[in-house]
């Protein structure tokens, strides 16, 4: 029988753990997924329950439930990678400005000219083991970037 325990902690505050043993078992390993609000907790005990004391299907650990496919949003717009990358590289903590700059520098002159027209909510433009692999062999022979003639 999966359980709910009530936990502080000064970094998080209160939070609900669920845990239960794989399979409902006692030698099952430990299993818990870890909630702020009971009323999350509680569902989330239910469906391990009915699960017969297996992970729900769909679930994400540390996320929670997997969209339908039904329920993935339409964008009108692409995510290009180079806005992603550079925004997350600018968003970037706990580094130095220089360090940042340097990050900056090499996707704009490495990595950009490459990838950065793809768009990441479109499967049939994600990275593929052969487009980077050939980037980074390029990257490796000092093969230059088409876009980028040497002068």
């Amino acid at each position: 029988m999966a359980s709910i325990e009530k936990r502080s902690t000064k970094r998080d505050g209160i939070h609900f753990r669920v845990r239960w043993q794989l399979g409902g078992s006692r030698t099952g390993a430990w299993q818990s997924e870890t909630f702020k609000q009971k009323a999350q907790a509680l569902t989330f005990k239910l469906a391990v329950e009915a699960c017969e004391h297996h992970w729900p299907e769909n679930w994400i650990r540390g996320f929670g439930w997997a969209p339908s496919p039904d329920e993935q949003p339409v964008r009108d717009e692409p995510v290009l990678f180079a806005e992603y990358a550079l925004r997350f590289v600018t968003s970037l903590s706990g580094s130095e400005e220089r360090t940042r700059h340097d990050y900056e520098r090499d996707l704009k002159n490495h990595i950009v000219p490459t990838f950065g027209g793809l768009d990441l909510c479109d499967e049939s433009q994600a990275f593929d083991r052969t487009t980077v692999s050939t980037w980074v062999n390029d990257l490796h022979h000092g093969v230059p970037d088409p876009d980028k003639p040497r002068t």
